[in-house]
């Protein structure tokens, strides 16, 4: 899966397989790092979700918009997990890759099953298999 992501001046930013990969493998990292949490972003002890691991390990946007690395990497894990929006939720949002991680990581069982699954997506990325 390649990314190809608009930017604002109107140019095309290309994140590729392995850069994606390597995102989700250093939000791992993250996680395993700073501990893991569910029903919001970040706790007060340092603790993240999915969604907010992989924003930390990814650069700034221009101008602090999402970065096409996150985005990407968002997009892979969804993917890679058969994520599908919640079929009675009529929000245009229900179906966009953060809301999906989201969801799932509120619904994960605990740490290891996140960090298993960043993981394992990272390296069907780059040709691994499920």
């Amino acid at each position: 899966m390649t990314d190809t992501t608009p930017t604002p001046a109107g140019s095309m930013t290309v994140v590729s397989p392995q850069q994606t990969a390597d995102t989700l493998t250093r939000a791992a990292g993250y996680i395993e790092t700073h501990d893991w949490r569910q029903g919001s972003m970040r706790g007060p002890d340092g603790a993240v979700c999915a969604l907010a691991a992989i924003r930390a390990v990814s650069p700034t946007g221009p101008s602090g918009q999402t970065a096409p690395e996150e985005r990407a990497a968002r997009a892979a894990l969804a993917e890679y997990l058969e994520l599908r929006p919640d079929p009675g939720d009529p929000s245009p949002l229900a179906a966009h890759p953060s809301t999906l991680v989201t969801a799932w990581n509120d619904r994960a069982e605990n740490a290891d099953q996140v960090i298993t699954a960043m993981r394992h997506a990272a390296k069907h990325l780059i040709g691994g298999s499920r």
